[in-house]
């Protein structure tokens, strides 16, 4: 009523909800098995824990069309006014006009006409007499194929950036800092070693004078300060 952009966005994803699901319904359950031998040899139908849940949800989906049938075929939508104690609060959004019956029937006649022309399209091109084609598409349904080409907008403004980012980091924090500094701790921890055992010369008249020598550094490092404040 208010913004006609709004119903034809919705129809399109309404018809994009019924390409995929026929394109489905005609790879599953017609044509030929396109797997091997052996895994046709194990096909089986799923067990009952997970096919009446399934059959509970069809007759539920069933039960939930009946309570929206259009006021033109003598129905009426039971949860038509569900939300009206939300709304009441908001009088603009609470107002709610019925449209004509003309134009109900020529907006439904709009969305069963594509819907039917769909379907015939997708039963052309997943019938049973057509093989499967494995041939990239083009066109709108190459569009389709590629998922509107999200992947690969994902993997160029997010992933490829992510991954150069890890790249940079492992090259200059990993190798150069982190592993730069684990290799200096041993190189230093070597180098070190390697000269600090030549005191160790066995040599005891080497021990006594090293002794010496380091008493003789105490005392003055000792005396030094002493010194130091009797001058000043």
């Amino acid at each position: 009523e208010h913004s006609p952009a709004l119903w034809v966005l919705g129809l399109i994803a309404s018809l994009l909800t019924a390409i995929y699901m026929f394109r489905l319904l005609y790879l599953t359950f017609f044509g030929k098995f396109r797997g091997t031998e052996e895994q046709e040899h194990h096909i089986h139908e799923s067990p009952a824990t997970m096919t009446i849940p399934l059959m509970i949800l069809a007759g539920l989906s069933i039960v939930g069309g009946f309570l929206g049938i259009p006021h033109i075929f003598g129905g009426h939508h039971i949860l038509n006014g569900y939300l009206e104690p939300v709304l009441n609060d908001l009088p603009s959004m609470a107002e709610h006009t019925e449209v004509s019956t003309g134009l109900e029937l020529t907006l439904m006649g709009i969305t069963v006409a594509l819907i039917c022309t769909i379907w015939f399209i997708c039963a052309r091109r997943f019938s049973i007499t057509q093989p499967m084609r494995m041939e990239p598409k083009r066109g709108f349904f190459g569009v389709l194929e590629r998922k509107f080409y999200v992947d690969e907008l994902y993997d160029t403004t997010i992933v490829r950036p992510v991954m150069y980012l890890s790249k940079a980091i492992y090259r200059i924090i990993d190798q150069y800092v982190i592993d730069g500094m684990v290799e200096a701790s041993g190189y230093i921890m070597e180098v070190g070693g390697k000269y600090i055992r030549l005191i160790q010369t066995g040599n005891i008249g080497f021990y006594i004078f090293a002794m010496v020598i380091s008493i003789i550094v105490m005392l003055v490092l000792n005396t030094v300060p002493e010194i130091h404040l009797n001058l000043f």
